[in-house]
């Protein structure tokens, strides 16, 4: 499948602001956020492309075939950080 989504952060709030294949989003933490599958990926052996807004860099961390986690960081702390917003897109085998 594919999973696309822009997250918007607000208030350290995440909130699905467009979504394909996607479907929730859970703060899990500072500066953390989870994306959960509407279809899982047949595993872990999937393309993710994370694109923050603004002055800030993202990771994604602990791919499962039904979820990601995304890190956040402000680029000139360097601190997890919430209320950064980003864009994510993912491709694999179903």
């Amino acid at each position: 499948p594919k999973a696309m989504a822009v997250v918007a952060v607000e208030g350290g709030t995440p909130c699905l602001s467009y979504a394909v294949n996607v479907s929730s989003v859970t703060d899990i933490g500072a500066g953390t956020v989870r994306v959960n599958f509407d279809r899982n990926f047949s595993s872990t052996n999937y393309v993710v492309s994370v694109v923050p807004t603004g002055n800030a860099h993202a990771d994604f961390i602990n791919q499962l075939a039904d979820s990601i986690d995304i890190e956040t960081r402000e680029t000139t702390l360097g601190g997890l950080t919430d209320n950064i917003s980003f864009q994510i897109i993912a491709f694999g085998d179903n």
